[in-house]
């Protein structure tokens, strides 16, 4: 991630006048490079665009906006909104679904997080997750011996949930 770092504040110089790059651009490079040892890839992308910006306004100021700039402006907006939609997908809930129930053995849950089992208990005893099984519409919490101890089912057509019931003592 820091070389994309790197390429993308060498590419947001060219949004600077040719001449402002050949005197001051090394400098930039390397005060950008010597600050990149402390600073997270996302600062690295921020002060890219900072530069990218900044380049564009001196160019603006000075008349002198040509069709390379408009170009690396164009694209800095495009890798922006990239990043943009990417943190949203992130930041998106996720789906939670608490399923408790009981039968004659007792009680068991199964929290469910984006359509992945990710926690069970039995009896309010968690299990671990080699003990939980996800197979297409159905979730199998395993006994200590490994043998099924509870199969779930979902029914879409009927948006129903079903489950064998335990014995007593089966765990």
């Amino acid at each position: 991630m820091k070389s994309l770092g790197n390429a993308l504040f060498r590419f947001s110089l060219l949004a600077f006048p040719r001449g402002f790059r050949e005197r001051y651009g090394a400098e930039m490079i390397a005060v950008f490079d010597e600050r990149a040892l402390h600073r997270t890839a996302f600062s690295s992308v921020a002060e890219s665009l900072d530069a990218l910006a900044a380049g564009t306004r001196m160019r603006l100021e000075h008349g002198q906006l040509t069709h390379s700039a408009a170009v690396v402006t164009f694209a800095a907006a495009m890798i922006a909104t990239t990043f943009a939609l990417r943190d949203a997908q992130l930041a998106k809930p996720a789906s939670r679904i608490e399923f408790s129930a009981h039968d004659a053995a007792g009680v068991f849950t199964v929290t469910v997080i984006d359509g992945r089992p990710v926690a069970a208990t039995m009896d309010n005893i968690s299990l671990p997750a080699d003990r939980i099984v996800a197979e297409a519409d159905s979730i199998r919490l395993l006994a200590k011996d490994g043998r099924t101890a509870v199969a779930l089912a979902f029914d879409a057509r009927r948006g129903a949930i079903s489950w064998n019931s335990r014995e007593p003592g089966n765990q």
